[in-house]
């Protein structure tokens, strides 16, 4: 569990074994954009973000496992 998009850019530079990440709530401030219900990216989230697809990590939205998951790509 992490706290930021950046945290989880970090974790997946230096653990190549990382193939998913689950993006949860992340809360809204002045420089973000709203992707979903409860997730909130800047433009330097959206940066870092984009790299870690391009790297064929897949990043998803949900807060609780119950929930669908959703291409957080496709959101921002």
């Amino acid at each position: 569990v992490v706290e930021s998009v950046e945290d989880a850019y970090r974790l997946a530079n230096g653990a190549p074994a990382i193939t998913s990440i689950n993006i949860g709530g992340m809360k809204a401030t002045e420089d973000r954009k709203q992707i979903s219900k409860a997730v909130f990216v800047s433009e330097n989230d959206v940066k870092m973000m984009k790299e870690l697809g391009s790297k064929g990590i897949e990043l998803e939205v949900r807060l609780v496992p119950s929930d669908i998951k959703q291409n957080a790509l496709k959101l921002i």
